[in-house]
């Protein structure tokens, strides 16, 4: 019991530790030895969300993928977010776009490759 115990304590910090908990919830991790590297799995929690090219709010998911995100190290372990995200429809008969990918402004810029970095992440 113990060791189960230590390890619910071990995904409740690492929740506490990820990008916006709001926009995002933790899928799963792993932890490589060597190299030292963690890889984490977030997915992005359903909610409505709007067109970034007119702003109407859309609740039609198109697909999804998966993007890529590099952090900074923790301690000697170099880490990988891995992003599930949402393509969405955009309902707007006048909008030009209409497919979009959902905005997720705490955790990534669109087409960043490395992700926004938490002040509680920031150690000097």
């Amino acid at each position: 019991m113990a060791s189960r115990r230590s390890h619910i304590d071990g995904v409740n910090l690492l929740s506490r530790l990820l990008p916006d908990p709001a926009s995002v919830r933790l899928e799963t991790w792993s932890l490589e030895p060597a190299p030292a590297s963690i890889t984490v799995t977030l997915r992005s929690r359903p909610h409505q969300t709007r067109c970034p090219l007119c702003g109407k709010r859309s609740k039609r998911t198109h697909s999804r993928y998966e993007r890529t995100l590099a952090d900074l190290p923790w301690g000697e372990h170099a880490i990988t977010i891995k992003l599930g995200v949402r393509r969405m429809f955009c309902d707007s008969a006048l909008c030009e776009r209409h497919i979009f990918t959902e905005r997720l402004p705490g955790v990534a810029a669109p087409w960043a490759k490395v992700s926004k970095v938490s002040p509680a992440k920031q150690v000097e």
